[in-house]
């Protein structure tokens, strides 16, 4: 495994690590786009255990911050975020189309990471998967059947303790007192159902793989892993589409066997897809 620093885009304004495998065969590349305002290794050196995890498994990676974050210098103020974002995308995957990267070319990312690259995908046909942690769902009848009826005790009383904490520290009281919150930093809003729609009947029409990762930190709006079929029930996923529910590990994996459990999961859906990629390339040029 070797980690390289990289710089690309425009003047040189981005940052980034490639790691790469020691075989030299490799033929698949994982991007990963940072969420919020993380760096280049993610929340609780997320991305670095990935790129390192996927190394041995003879899978290249980048890493790389996001314009204005880390090392990375800022662009175009006057462009919405989501227009700043996709220029740096893309900015990567030429970077890697240069180094010749991007065959079987995989991006991902968590949470809002994972929104950026669902919606980058549908619009370059160099990406070949999607991977994503904890991106947009949407309520179904099964996820309001289980919400209300078939949500675990365990779970619930979790739920309730925590509650009852927050009500009872100073902090919060002062706060119920005084009603002087703070505003929040960030008040991130995932895709519009409609938009998502979209985007994955264009990757379908494309036969970009798909892989949804759902956690236990988004019990609240989703709770079992044929909801995603549920969510797109007026398109036709083939076998494009695959699911991880992990409900027992939080949103970001402050304890180290939580992120085990994502790590495998994500390492394990791209060794399938790795095989299915060989599998396609050798079944086309027979």
């Amino acid at each position: 495994m070797n980690d390289i620093c990289v710089r690309f885009g425009e003047n040189q304004r981005l940052h980034g690590i490639l790691t790469k495998s020691n075989n030299n065969s490799s033929e698949m590349t994982v991007l990963i786009i940072s969420a919020g305002f993380t760096s280049t290794q993610g929340p609780y050196r997320l991305n670095t255990l990935i790129c390192r995890e996927l190394a041995a498994q003879n899978i290249n990676a980048l890493r790389f911050d996001l314009g204005g974050l880390g090392e990375s210098l800022p662009h175009s103020p006057e462009k919405s975020i989501l227009e700043r974002t996709q220029i740096d995308i893309k900015d990567a995957i030429d970077f890697l189309e240069q180094q010749n990267l991007t065959k079987n070319l995989v991006i991902m990312g968590l949470c809002s990471g994972a929104e950026d690259s669902f919606q980058y995908a549908g619009v370059d046909s160099r990406v070949s998967g999607v991977l994503m942690i904890d991106p947009h769902s949407y309520p179904s009848l099964g996820f309001y059947l289980r919400y209300y009826f078939g949500l675990p005790m365990y779970l619930r009383i979790l739920a309730k303790t925590k509650k009852i904490i927050r009500q009872l520290t100073p902090k919060s009281r002062k706060l119920t007192i005084t009603g002087t919150y703070e505003p929040s930093l960030v008040n991130y809003q995932y895709l519009p159902k409609k938009d998502s729609c979209k985007i994955m009947q264009e990757l379908i029409n494309r036969n970009t793989l798909i892989h949804y990762i759902y956690t236990g930190g988004v019990i609240s709006r989703f709770n079992y892993p044929k909801q995603v079929k549920a969510m797109f029930s007026s398109i036709n996923l083939k076998q494009l589409v695959s699911v991880d529910h992990i409900p027992n590990i939080e949103h970001t994996q402050v304890h180290r066997y939580e992120r085990k459990l994502l790590i495998d999961s994500v390492t394990n859906c791209l060794v399938k897809w790795k095989e299915v990629f060989t599998d396609h390339q050798t079944a086309g040029s027979t």
